[in-house]
């Protein structure tokens, strides 16, 4: 069972860092991509009890995951390492 919540955990910890996913999206100006990743968190959220089960990677709803932050729209907006 420990293993369980575990997972439960980081799918709920993942699902709620798609905000600052879509958050990113927006400021590098990619509205569609952003969309896509406020749907997967709002399905998640919803279907996905609460974002502790990823539904929203299977069918018929197929949003992936997508890593995005603050470093990649720093780059974006071409400023160096």
């Amino acid at each position: 069972m420990p293993r369980a919540r575990s997972r439960a955990l980081r799918t709920f910890t993942r699902n709620v860092r798609g905000l600052v996913v879509a958050t990113a999206y927006v400021l590098e100006l990619k509205p569609g991509k952003a969309f896509e990743t406020v749907g997967r968190f709002a399905v998640n959220s919803t279907i996905g009890l609460g974002g502790t089960i990823d539904v929203a990677r299977s069918k018929p709803f197929n949003l992936p995951y997508r890593q995005n932050g603050l470093a990649n729209v720093l780059g974006y907006y071409g400023v160096g390492p």
